[in-house]
């Protein structure tokens, strides 16, 4: 009976733990390393007579890891092999439980009547203490010690190699609250054997002969969880309330599962001193929500409930006739737990998670003797995101008088959420950032944070008035695991209602939609990409296109499209043509480099003379307005320019060939000296003048 109903127990914590210790690492479930260790331990041989009292100074031979003639003792569990501590060997447990298990496989297993062969024993006491089970086909003891001095039997499994016992399970499973204060192990096995001897020869009567032997294997070591939450669990060592202490205990009465609520009074033996403390350690910080108290955890965070023992539980008070009691029939009416052993006082966990649901509730029986020690703390687990009801029953037994026994109750509750306000998107890529694009669409993941409110906004590329527009599709709820794989803009916005920093909205692109595309590769809002291509006959995939393959931004490729750029078919940009114009050739165009054509000789000459007149110059056309003036006539104009012409031309030749020369120096050389110096060819203009006065003079 005590077999199944530990069993039971520890099926129920194994649940209740997974539930519990949903791991805050991104999303991703952590599965621990298996690793199977086989232990040496020590072999005591005895007597026929003895009880199996392997402490009375027998010397031990050594089993090495390959079993004894019995079976073979080993361990799995994520672990790595440490040195020793106090003298034990050592293990650290890196995640997740530990399981022993024995497999009586050895020698003496149906060996023949003249060989050591396996035989039942009918005892039921192993090394003074008494068991509530026969021995028979061999018996397994576990004991645990949280000193390694002081140790507690947690479990009794006889005829473990009886043929009607299917042995081929583990026969114990660790507790979280053992491995992360870390404990002592001693795994005792005890056996009786026998062999067949020569039959004695009593006169005339042969009478059948045989020894016996008992053996006691012994195996003892340590294990301590070495894990990430228990390291983290001294990351906010400031961080200390006490949620369970004397004001939550009650007198429940005597034997009606812990169910009564009276008052403490002055005659009640508990009063005036306190059994200890519960305390939450390693959150954050705390928040008060519609006047509740919840504490905050953040990423990496390992919030932990701890009791302090105050007190001797075989001498409260320092007094000896009060102690904790063995509650032999304990049960909780309030938590469901049928009638059981709860030895030295049973703490009771039970979780419910951000759906309502409760999970079933984790049993520590014999709490105050096997996991607390006086004035230390006892780290019992760690708590992730949850409501949590916690309750220590214990018995006290007063014996002075007519002995007493009284039960009392320590009941408190506590609530954890995440103190982030986020959410992560994933799609098969791996997580996107914020402003992410992707063509697969997401997965909305909070990060094992339930107590968020997440709102999605979905958007759809319109056409408008004006052009592409967005469009409100819906706005809905969302929770994690959510996936959109619609083409669309989605807004996604995450609140928490536990901490002060406002809400927080990530942006995700979903689709192929170039216009969808174009908003997280430019950083611009569509109204300002629509604005910008309007007019350039150019579709936005195409820009897209050219962005990508000449690496220029949006605003460069349309600027060069408006200036006559256009776009190959590889989408590369192709720079317009450019246009040659001959230009008309004028005089004086020629090039700065070339001297003016020489000057004859004799026009140089006459040149010289001419400039002689320049002192006293006589211009003929005032000579002519002179005399128009005097005759008033416009005939005697006409007469007299006439006759200053005639006598020009018949005077000299000389002027005339002057004039061509001129004409053929101004076309070759005059304009260059007036681009050269800034001068017009005053000379050659005087010169004539004066050979037309000449002539006229003459």
């Amino acid at each position: 009976m005590r077999t199944r109903i530990i069993r039971k127990m520890i099926g129920a914590s194994l649940l209740a733990v997974t539930l519990l210790t949903a791991s805050f690492a991104m999303h991703e479930v952590a599965y621990a390393k298996e690793t199977s260790v086989n232990i040496s331990g020590k072999q005591y041989e005895l007597a026929e007579k003895s009880k199996y009292d392997y402490d009375d100074g027998t010397t031990p031979t050594i089993i090495s890891s390959s079993g004894s003639q019995f079976g073979l003792f080993g361990m799995s569990g994520d672990l790595k092999v440490l040195s020793e501590t106090n003298g034990f060997s050592s293990y650290e447990v890196s995640s997740g439980l530990v399981t022993f298990s024995y497999s009586p496989n050895g020698t003496v297993i149906g060996a023949s009547d003249t060989d050591w062969h396996l035989i039942e024993d009918s005892a039921s006491e192993v090394n003074g203490e008494k068991i509530d089970q026969k021995i028979r086909n061999g018996v397994v003891i576990l004991q645990t010690s949280i000193d390694g001095t002081n140790w507690i039997t947690d479990l009794v499994k006889g005829n473990i190699a009886g043929s009607e016992t299917d042995y081929s399970e583990n026969f114990y499973e660790t507790a979280e609250i053992q491995l992360i204060n870390g404990c002592y192990y001693r795994v005792i096995v005890a056996y009786e054997v026998e062999r067949k001897l020569d039959d004695k020869q009593y006169l005339f009567v042969k009478v059948g002969n045989s020894e016996k032997k008992k053996f006691v294997e012994v195996y003892e070591f340590y294990l301590k969880d070495t894990s990430e939450a228990t390291i983290a669990a001294g990351a906010h060592p400031n961080t200390k309330k006490v949620v369970g202490d004397m004001t939550k205990v009650v007198n429940t009465g005597k034997d009606n599962g812990y169910s009564q609520e009276n008052a403490i009074t002055s005659k009640d033996p508990h009063y005036g001193w306190k059994l200890g403390e519960f305390s939450l350690k390693g959150y954050t910080n705390t928040a008060d929500y519609q006047g509740e108290e919840y504490f905050l955890k953040n990423l990496g965070d390992a919030i932990t409930l701890s009791f302090t023992l105050n007190q001797n539980i075989n001498s409260l008070n320092g007094m000896d006739n009060l102690a904790i009691s063995e509650d032999t029939n304990g049960s909780d009416q309030y938590f469901q737990v049928q009638k059981t052993n709860f030895k030295h006082g049973t703490l009771i966990i039970r979780f419910t998670d951000f759906q309502g649901n409760k999970s079933d509730p984790i049993i520590y029986t014999d709490f105050l003797a096997a996991n607390a020690r006086t004035g230390a703390d006892t780290r019992v687990q760690f708590f992730e995101e949850g409501d949590y009801e916690v309750a220590l029953d214990y018995e006290i037994k007063n014996t002075s008088g007519i002995d007493s026994y009284t039960n009392y109750r320590m009941f408190f509750t506590f609530k954890i959420r995440n103190g982030n306000n986020m959410v992560y998107a994933f799609d098969p890529s791996g997580q996107l950032t914020d402003k992410a694009w992707t063509s697969s669409g997401f997965t909305i993941n909070t990060a094992n944070s339930h107590y968020l409110t997440v709102t999605v906004n979905k958007y759809a590329i319109a056409d408008g008035v004006g052009g592409k527009k967005l469009d409100l599709s819906w706005s809905r709820t969302a929770n994690d695991g959510n996936s959109y794989k619609d083409p669309g803009v989605y807004e996604v916005t995450v609140s928490n209602r536990y901490q002060p920093n406002g809400d927080v909205t990530k942006t995700f692109y979903v689709g192929d939609d170039p216009y969808i595309k174009a908003i997280p590769i430019t950083g611009m809002s569509l109204d300002d990409i629509v604005k910008l291509i309007k007019n350039t006959d150019v579709d936005m995939q195409t820009y897209l296109d050219v962005m990508s393959k000449e690496r220029k931004s949006l605003e460069e490729v349309v600027d060069l499209v408006k200036n006559g750029w256009t776009i190959g078919e590889a989408g590369q940009l192709i720079e317009p043509p450019v246009q040659e114009v001959t230009p008309i050739s004028e005089p004086g165009d020629e090039p700065e480099n070339e001297e003016p054509a020489d000057i004859p000789s004799e026009v140089s000459l006459e040149k010289e003379e001419g400039n002689k007149t320049d002192e006293k110059p006589v211009n003929t056309s005032d000579n002519n307005e002179e005399k128009a003036d005097e005759t008033g006539t416009e005939d005697q104009i006409e007469s007299s320019s006439a006759v200053g012409d005639e006598a020009a031309t018949k005077g000299k030749s000389t002027p005339a060939i002057i004039i061509v020369v001129l004409a053929v120096i101004a076309s070759a050389g005059g304009v260059w000296f007036a681009r050269k110096r800034g001068r017009k060819i005053e000379t050659e203009i005087n010169y004539e003048k004066n050979n037309d006065e000449r002539g006229g003079e003459k």
